[in-house]
């Protein structure tokens, strides 16, 4: 009976700690594999691109950083930390603040 308390304090460790991580590796998986060309992602440097070639095979993503040259860069695909959609509330990059002179 003494074993009691120590299972239901187990139990809740395990469905506050192990249950949410479990369930934020699947959606990060599942929106890897939904990664398609021309989505716009967010990179762990902070940096904001569109995807313009996925190397699924070699797990790399090639992004455009710069739409007025075309600068690419090629990242690993665990590097994409998410996909910014306009339905998500801040899901765009804040306007860069202009400086009164």
């Amino acid at each position: 009976m003494s074993m009691l308390p120590l299972l239901l304090l187990m139990g809740l460790g395990y469905a506050v700690f192990v249950l949410p991580q479990q369930k934020k590796e699947r959606q990060y998986r599942e929106m890897i594999a939904n990664l398609k060309e021309k989505d716009h992602v967010l990179t762990s440097a902070g940096i904001f691109g569109v995807v313009t070639n996925i190397q699924r095979d070699q797990d790399r993503v090639t992004i455009r950083i710069d739409e007025t040259n075309g600068t690419k860069i090629r990242v690993a695909t665990w590097a994409i930390t998410g996909v910014i959609t306009d339905d998500k509330p801040g899901g765009t990059p804040p306007p860069a603040k202009e400086t009164k002179k």
